[in-house]
């Protein structure tokens, strides 16, 4: 565990039948966090799939972190399913800096990130 990131894998696609829950889940594990949560790592290698309410529920949850000053990273998503992110602007709203090929990097990228002002 690092203090200041909670991981989040979704084993489905993220499409209309679960955007809602996706977003719950999400803030149910950042209330759950034994520290105060600085980024989130979302881990993308199960998602195979997203319709334009997933992409929607994923872009208000990246304003809803944003507001609580939250960093959302991505780690392993498929080559498939980058064409979907970019299409409606998510990797620019993400940040292409925050997509990561695995868990682990990002996990260690978080500490150089602290030393840096907000």
């Amino acid at each position: 565990m690092t203090p200041g990131v909670v991981v989040y894998r979704l084993d489905d696609r993220l499409f209309f039948a679960n955007a809602r829950y996706f977003k719950g889940r999400v803030r149910e594990a950042i209330r759950g966090a034994q520290t105060p949560v600085s980024w989130l790592v979302f881990d993308a290698e199960a998602v195979t799939h997203a319709d334009s309410t997933g992409l929607e529920a994923l872009e208000e949850l990246i304003k809803d972190l944003q507001r609580d000053e939250i960093t959302l990273v991505v780690a392993r998503l498929r080559t498939r399913m980058q064409e979907q992110f970019e299409l409606p602007g998510l990797t620019k709203t993400i940040g292409p800096q925050h997509f990561y090929a695995t868990v682990h990097a990002a996990v260690q990228a978080f500490a150089p990130s602290q030393a840096e002002p907000r």
